[in-house]
């Protein structure tokens, strides 16, 4: 389908030996696009309308749209960002992913308007980033400064790969 729900927060009851009366769940869904995210929220409504109809229970469910998937559309900025990160760390350091990957940010929005390139700098962490033990290094922050400064200074050069 092109998408996957994450159900990450689940409150339910008051007391380990009493029935609750409600149950609240929460969660995020990540698409790619907004196509798929349409489709999914439509399936979404409906699982959550229909499995607990089963049961004779009632649902609600609510969606808030939140930022866009990140789509790189613009391989001329793709190949700024790339030849930029191999004169700063070494082309032995980037690391080209050529699969989808569902990753939902507010750059999205630039995206749909204007030519752009969303990309990674390592962080250092051993653990994801939505993880409670995610803790980067502090020198991540500084390679990101000066690889971020290397593509606008090639940008605004007018570099072409």
């Amino acid at each position: 389908m092109g998408g996957v729900a994450t159900v990450g927060k689940f409150h339910s009851g008051t007391a380990n030996n009493i029935v609750a009366g409600i149950a609240e769940l929460g969660g995020i869904m990540r698409t790619y696009g907004v196509d798929k995210r349409a489709e999914m929220c439509r399936k979404l409504e409906q699982i959550t309308r229909d499995i607990p109809a089963r049961f004779g229970a009632k649902s609600e469910c609510f969606i808030n749209t939140s930022c866009p998937g990140i789509i790189n559309k613009y391989d001329d900025m793709t190949d700024i960002v790339r030849a930029s990160a191999s004169e700063i760390l070494g082309p032995e350091h980037v690391k080209i992913i050529e699969k989808p990957l569902m990753i939902s940010e507010d750059f999205g929005y630039f995206l749909m308007n204007k030519p752009g390139c969303f990309y990674h700098i390592g962080a250092g962490c051993e653990w994801p980033l939505h993880s409670d033990k995610f803790l980067p290094d502090d020198d991540a922050v500084i390679t990101a400064s000066v690889v971020h400064a290397a593509v606008v200074n090639n940008f605004n050069r007018g570099m072409m790969i």
